[in-house]
């Protein structure tokens, strides 16, 4: 059987679900493709990191090993609002108007995975640094910048979400700015 019979084979296959069904078939779709863009995108950042390991700096492999996880968080968080918002077409039911919402918040959960990851690599690429080199870094010091960016990485993201579920947060950071001007007269 050759290529142009296949197709055509799986378009009649395929045109059974026209009309009301046929949105089962394109959330299907949706979901597979979503699958299949994951398993390239592991099996490339597989191949890329192969390749990275064989270079002498840490930094790649830091930024490789921080993408990885986030990447496919992405891919799927993608994928399946798409297939929602196919459902939502087809059944109109309240519970998917959140969807736009959903991803949102993802997203500034994947970023935050990411660049959580980015912190805790670095603090350890720090730390390993001062052992294998022979330079001194103050490795309290290294744990304390690293616990306030990660602290302000959570906060500011925790003042993005409220702003994207419709919350006004100017009214905290004004508090916070006043806040941080007592505190700076008090130093």
């Amino acid at each position: 059987m050759n290529t142009e019979q296949l197709t055509e084979q799986l378009i009649k296959q395929l045109s059974v679900f026209s009309g009301e069904d046929a949105w089962i078939v394109h959330v299907f779709l949706v979901v597979l493709a979503t699958m299949v863009l994951n398993f390239v995108q592991k099996y490339l950042i597989n191949r890329l990191q192969r390749q990275l390991e064989k270079t002498r700096t840490r930094w790649d492999d830091l930024l490789l090993a921080s993408v990885k996880r986030p990447l496919s968080l992405l891919i799927w968080l993608v994928g399946v609002s798409f297939a929602a918002e196919i459902a939502q077409q087809e059944s109109h039911t309240v519970i998917f108007n959140a969807i736009g919402v959903i991803r949102s918040i993802g997203i500034i959960v994947i970023i935050v995975v990411f660049l959580l990851q980015l912190i805790k690599g670095t603090e350890q690429i720090y730390i390993e640094k001062e052992t294998d080199t022979g330079q001194k870094y103050d490795k309290h010091t290294i744990e304390a910048l690293a616990k306030l960016v990660r602290l302000s990485v959570l906060i500011t993201a925790a003042l993005v979400m409220l702003q994207t579920l419709g919350f006004s947060v100017s009214g905290v950071l004004a508090f916070g700015g006043i806040g941080g001007i007592a505190v700076g007269f008090a130093a």
